[in-house]
């Protein structure tokens, strides 16, 4: 039996055993393989396939080329090592190529397809939710994901993503309906590693860890993601998120009992104390600064510091949205890491993030610096920025 992964970490498996080391580093064959297994039963031009995949090449016979290259996907398996016959062909038939799977190949994206269309048919339910928990399953990461951001891929990969997602909703919410909260639980944490930014797998976590009576563990998480989202996309929470929060508070047991000495502190303590600085929002942020200044003016303390970090390219040139998007995500990490508890930090806009740091001499503020820009260029490796 033949099986080939696309969903994650690209593999071809011959009875349980990875062909891949056997092939070799053929780069331009394997991509080739690769994208006529993403169009199988198409009618491909040849034309169409050489824009799509080298179109920065300069061959003076491009068509000649690609033939040559074909021939050598046919070839590229030794199929009489392995004992088995090829899985695939490759046609030419009026001026098109087609790429034709054989019955002993199965293929996880085609799989996670069946197991979807499962949803919207007239099966047994069980028979429909085994099939929805497959496609689940099958899902290890984004489609190809080794060939980056090529332009032929990233609709077919959005494609995947997108009836992954839904069938996860569908499933998830078919669980809730059947109140089976542990499995929710479970299925969520494995996903998170694969869609850490998707918001409906969160909300079905955050959900069933309030209906399983886990509130604290339920705002622990919804902090975490709304920080996450805020730092790394500058998204501001959900409506359906909001309303999660609402829930929390409201069932929150401590905010019915009453008040006293013997309790003030446990109930006003954060549950998870944070490891580094404390991040917040602007608003937070003014209101900080402006305690410190009012409380400066009456006590004798160490000094206070605000300051700002930006980031730019030392070669004056505009930096793009995506090298901006992770440079500014390694940025918060190092600052985070890099102050103390005591310390407060704010994401500004796209590029910058301001301080606030507290009881401090002057004298240190050149170390802090400096070890955060040393933490920062150690993770992003660009001296450019």
């Amino acid at each position: 039996m033949i099986v080939i992964y696309t969903l994650g970490d690209f593999d071809i498996e011959i009875n349980g055993r990875s062909i891949l080391e056997s092939i070799g580093s053929q780069h331009k064959l394997m991509k080739l393989f690769k994208y006529f297994l993403t169009f199988q039963g198409n009618k491909l031009l040849p034309e169409d396939i050489v824009e799509d995949l080298w179109p920065d090449d300069d061959y003076k016979d491009p068509l000649s080329v690609l033939r040559t290259q074909i021939s050598r996907v046919r070839k590229m398996i030794d199929f009489e090592k392995y004992g088995v016959e090829s899985f695939f062909e490759i046609t030419y038939i009026d001026g098109y190529y087609s790429f034709k799977l054989h019955e002993n190949c199965m293929v996880d994206f085609l799989l996670m397809q069946e197991c979807i269309q499962a949803y919207h048919s007239d099966e047994d339910k069980t028979e429909v939710m085994k099939k929805c928990r497959m496609g689940v399953d099958l899902y290890k990461g984004e489609y190809l994901r080794e060939l980056g951001l090529e332009d032929w891929i990233i609709p077919i990969r959005n494609r995947f993503d997108r009836l992954y997602v839904n069938n996860l909703s569908h499933y998830l919410q078919a669980l809730k309906e059947m109140s089976m909260d542990n499995l929710i639980i479970s299925i969520c944490e494995e996903v998170m590693a694969h869609k850490p930014y998707e918001e409906i797998i969160h909300i079905y976590f955050i959900d069933s860890l309030l209906n399983l009576g886990q509130n604290r563990c339920a705002l622990s998480h919804y902090n975490y993601f709304t920080a996450k989202m805020h730092r790394d996309l500058e998204i501001p929470p959900s409506k359906e998120l909001r309303e999660l929060y609402g829930r929390i508070k409201s069932d929150d047991d401590d905010c019915l009992s009453l008040v006293s000495l013997s309790n003030i502190d446990d109930l006003l303590k954060c549950s998870d104390e944070p490891e580094g600085a404390l991040v917040c929002n602007k608003d937070y942020f003014k209101l900080l600064y402006n305690i410190a200044v009012r409380f400066n003016e009456r006590v004798k303390r160490k000094n206070s510091f605000v300051g700002i970090i930006s980031i730019g390219s030392n070669d004056f040139r505009d930096l793009s949205k995506k090298e901006m998007k992770r440079a500014m995500s390694l940025l918060s990490d190092a600052i985070y890491h890099g102050l103390r508890k005591r310390d407060v930090i704010s994401p500004w806009n796209d590029r910058q993030i301001l301080l606030l740091l507290y009881d401090l001499e002057e004298a240190y503020l050149e170390t802090i610096i400096n070890r955060i820009r040393d933490t920062f260029n150690n993770m992003l490796k660009d001296e450019k920025i």
